[in-house]
Order: C-alpha cells, then structure tokens, then sequence
C-alpha cells in the first residue's frame, strides 16, 4: 500500500512538471507568434486570409514567408491546409517537401515528392528535387533512383543544369571521377551562373594537382566575389602544389580583408613552419591563438615550431596547453613525452 500511494504522489508531480512544460512552451509560442505579428507582410496575409480563410494560394504564400523566418512548424501547418483546398499544385508538395528537408527529415520530404508524382507525374522541378533528396540517404538503391530520375528529366529537358550537377554529385560520392567532372562541366556549359558546379570542379581539379583548378575556382569568384570558401581553396590549392610564395600572398590578402581568419593565420604558420622559418610561423600561430584561444592544432604547431627552434620549455608548456584543450590529442602527448625523457 505504502509503495502504491508513493507511486501516486510521483505521478502528480511528473504530471506538475509536464504542464508547467507545456505551459512554458505554450507561452514561449505566444511571444514568437507576437512577434511574427509585427512583420507587416505577416499581417496583411493574415487579414486577407482572415476575410477569405480558403484560398490555397495565401496560405502557400504565407507558408513561404513562415520558411523564411525559420519558422517550419507554422510554414508547415499553412502548407498542410493550402494542400487539403488543392492537391493538384506540384509547388505545394515540392514546398512541403523542402520544409520537411530543412528539418532533417529525409524520409519524410523524399515520401512527400514520391506520392506527390504519383499524382503529378513527370513533374520535372519535383523529380529534380526527389533526385537530390535521394543524395541524403545512405542506401546505394536510392542512389540508384535517383539517377533514373535525372536521366529522365534530362530526356524531357536536356538544357537542365541542376540535374546535370546533381549527377555530378552522385558520380562524386561513388568515386567516378571522370563521369563527375564531365556532368559538372555541362552544368556549367548549360548555366555559366552555376557558382556550385565551378566550385565542384575546382576541387576535383584540385585534388588531380590540376592548375585548371585555379580557373574554376576564379569563375565561382566572378559569381560571388565575396566567396570565402573560393579563397580559401585557391590558397590551400598554391599551398598543396607547393608554390608557397603564391599562397603566401593569398592567405595575406585574406586576412587583410579579415585579421581574425584563424585559419589564414594557421597555414600561414604551417607554410612557415615548412620552410623552416620558425620566428614568423610562431608569430602566425600566435595570431591563430589570439583570435581562436580554443583552437588545439594551432596550440599543437606553436609547441612544434619550439620544438624545432630548441625552446623545450616552450614546446613542453604548447603541448600542454594542446592537452587541456583536447585531452585525447595524441601527438601532443606523445610530443610532450618525448621531450619529458630528454
């Protein structure tokens, strides 16, 4: 009896902390919503949809805004009720679909686009999106479907950029990197604007040691001029060939534009370190430390460079600074051992 009426009072009490849960969560909800309603697109979309509650396409309008703002759970609940007025638009599925992707769920957005085309057959946008989809799943048949997908939408439409990329994609992941590149170039061939497709062959083109590399890289910058990622790969593209003096003056152009790159600071440091200038590779560790204090490989590389220059107290105290930040960092407790034993 004793043992049942303990169980009792801890069910009350869990059952407490679950409404005051749901209360908390209920109210948090009430400000974001409160908050949404200050956007003044928001609002005139609610009072139109106040005045005409079923039309489909203010709530796939609305849905949209909701997506942007991040907010999938109302972008989702507009969307569901767009579809239940009308299942015939492939874009309220494919909108469906990308809510269900942004919110890592796969097997939802690809079943969404699957009974979707069963519908709407032939749909290229949705078999285009379906393909990619099918990219993020880790099962060889998908990769399979989708492409049988793509072909098919290259046969209806074969100036189709986005399902040649996405082929190059597939042929990327399953190591054919002849069959990758060529689809990657007629997707730029089809759109000159495809900043990803550039970027996809300049690293393929990187990893041949290819200097064509250099090219593509210079053709996403010319889209996106801003580009951090180009910079950097044409800068880690010098510093792998070894043409340190080219990637030198990159990584200096880029922390120009940014003194707290921690990684321009850090390969600025390694490229020093290797050509053992070991006063200007600590100072560039250094500057790695100071704007990323949590950063172990930098810690790492400053204790190697003391190493290499003859300052064992300095290297011995890097390496355990190294440890602190990242106890399982193995070549700096080996490091640290072996200059313990001199």
């Amino acid at each position: 009896m004793c043992r049942l009426i303990f169980f009792f009072f801890i069910l009350l009490f869990l059952s407490g902390c679950f409404q005051k849960q749901n209360e908390s969560e209920n109210n948090a909800e009430e400000i974001i919503s409160e908050q949404y309603d200050e956007i003044p697109l928001l609002q005139e979309l609610n009072q139109k949809l106040s005045e005409n509650p079923n039309q489909p396409e203010l709530l796939f309008t609305r849905s949209q805004v909701f997506f942007q703002l991040g907010n999938y759970n109302n972008a989702l609940r507009d969307i569901l009720d767009a579809i239940k007025l009308d299942d015939t638009k492939a874009k309220y599925h494919a909108h469906q679909a990308k809510i269900y992707f942004n919110r890592q769920e796969i097997t939802r957005a690809i079943s969404v686009l699957e009974n979707a085309l069963e519908k709407i057959p032939d749909n290229l946008p949705m078999m285009t999106d379906l393909a990619n989809y099918y990219l993020y799943t880790p099962s060889r048949d998908d990769r399979k479907k989708s492409i049988q997908l793509l072909d098919k939408v290259l046969q209806q439409n074969p100036f189709n950029a986005e399902a040649y990329f996405t082929k190059g994609m597939i042929f990327k992941e399953i190591g054919d990197t002849n069959k990758s590149i060529s689809n990657f170039q007629t997707a730029v061939e089809q759109n000159p604007d495809h900043y990803n497709a550039y970027m996809q062959l300049g690293l393929l083109f990187s990893k041949k040691k290819n200097k064509l590399a250099i090219d593509y890289f210079n053709n996403a910058l010319q889209i996106d001029p801003s580009s951090y990622e180009a910079h950097y790969a044409i800068a880690m593209f010098y510093q792998e060939t070894g043409d340190h003096a080219s990637a030198l003056e990159k990584y200096r152009d880029m922390i120009l534009d940014n003194p707290r790159d921690e990684k321009a600071h850090y390969n600025t440091g390694y490229i020093y370190f290797q050509i053992d200038s070991f006063e200007r590779a600590a100072r560039s560790f250094e500057q790695a430390m100071s704007v990323a204090p949590t950063y172990a490989d930098a810690y790492f590389m400053r204790a190697l460079t003391a190493e290499a220059a003859g300052d064992v107290d300095g290297a011995k105290y890097f390496y355990r600074q190294t440890l602190n930040l990242s106890p399982n960092y193995q070549a700096a407790y080996d490091g640290l051992q072996r200059l313990e034993n001199i």
